[in-house]
């Protein structure tokens, strides 16, 4: 799980540190600690172990999640928001007698969504964003006000090009710097895109 901590001090790192390998553990520290908090892209796994215990799991431990992510396919923005209108607190009661996990925040059937670029190679960051209503004095007011669920999410999700295009910049951008650190050892894969960009194979 890709989960986003905002406003944080380096004492709270170092927490959120300690229990990163227990998820329920940590949630339970982020609301006890009052730290705003969200899961990213829900509905994507980074590791492939996605079930339906996992999303229900989710549904019950986060009081937010992004709703659009830069990253993520477009086709899968509809399916969140058709289960998380269909969310009741009976069904809360329930998923939490099932699974033994108690529900966390105020309006556990109720989200408050956020959305992110998810951006990681400079080409798409702060094109999607979430925005609230009127002026936040602070960073502290917006972020009570999102976690609220008074944001409102802009932008949208990526098609395959736009994902096609990030993979291949991360995965350059990788491979450039391994070749940084041993140059006796070549990549084809970055000397071709070199080329196709119209930049030095060898100087860069």
């Amino acid at each position: 799980m890709h989960l986003l901590a905002w406003h944080i001090t380096p004492g709270q790192h170092e927490e959120i540190q300690a229990h990163r390998l227990n998820i329920y553990g940590l949630c339970e520290y982020l609301n006890r600690a009052g730290i705003a908090h969200g899961l990213a892209h829900p509905l994507l796994s980074p590791n492939w172990k996605l079930d339906a215990d996992v999303v229900e799991k989710v549904l019950l431990l986060f009081p937010t999640l992004e709703g659009i992510n830069g990253l993520t396919d477009r086709r899968i923005e509809p399916d969140l928001a058709a289960l998380l209108d269909r969310l009741t607190p009976q069904i809360i009661a329930e998923l939490a007698a099932k699974h033994g996990v108690a529900p966390l925040g105020r309006t556990p059937h109720q989200k408050a969504l956020t959305a992110g670029s998810d951006d990681h190679v400079h080409r798409r960051a702060g094109l999607i964003y979430t925005e609230v209503a009127g002026a936040a004095t602070t960073p502290v007011d917006l972020l009570a006000r999102c976690m609220a669920g008074e944001g409102r999410l802009v932008g949208r999700q990526a098609d395959l090009d736009t994902m096609a295009m990030c993979i291949k910049h991360t995965t350059y951008h990788y491979l450039k710097g391994r070749h940084a650190e041993n140059p006796e050892h070549g990549s084809p894969f970055v000397d071709v895109m070199d080329l196709i960009a119209g930049r030095d194979p060898v100087g860069g």
